[in-house]
């Protein structure tokens, strides 16, 4: 059951993106997302797509907690894809009562791996 709600949280991150994707140079689209269960457990999901067949990649997601007015970074994790494939990364971490966000980093590499573009949205906020 739980490995269905992961997938369902992914493919919810994908399916939610494609219909309000923000216009990047490079990256076709980025999106992070975040869900804690009952037990604390995050589940941290990064997907990102570049345009051009030859380019790769590479996305982060960034698990963060919100201390007082910034943000602590607290578990990353990275995947990589080449061409317009989807470069999806997801990551789980129990936590502690508090405020957490993800942060999902897209990089877009040329082939000689000269980096075109960097790009980071944001989660919704779920406390703990």
């Amino acid at each position: 059951m739980k490995d269905i709600q992961r997938r369902f949280l992914v493919y919810e991150t994908i399916i939610l993106y494609n219909s309000c994707s923000p216009q990047f140079t490079y990256i076709s689209y980025l999106n992070p997302g975040l869900s804690i269960s009952s037990s604390g457990l995050a589940t941290c999901v990064g997907a990102a797509a570049g345009y051009f067949d030859s380019y790769t990649t590479v996305v982060t997601a960034e698990l963060q907690k919100s201390s007082g007015s910034s943000w602590s970074k607290i578990k990353t994790w990275t995947a990589s894809a080449t061409g317009a494939a989807i470069a999806s990364v997801e990551g789980e971490y129990y936590v502690v009562h508090g405020t957490y966000r993800v942060c999902a980093t897209a990089k877009i590499y040329d082939t000689s791996g000269k980096l075109l573009e960097t790009q980071s949205l944001y989660s919704p906020m779920v406390t703990y």
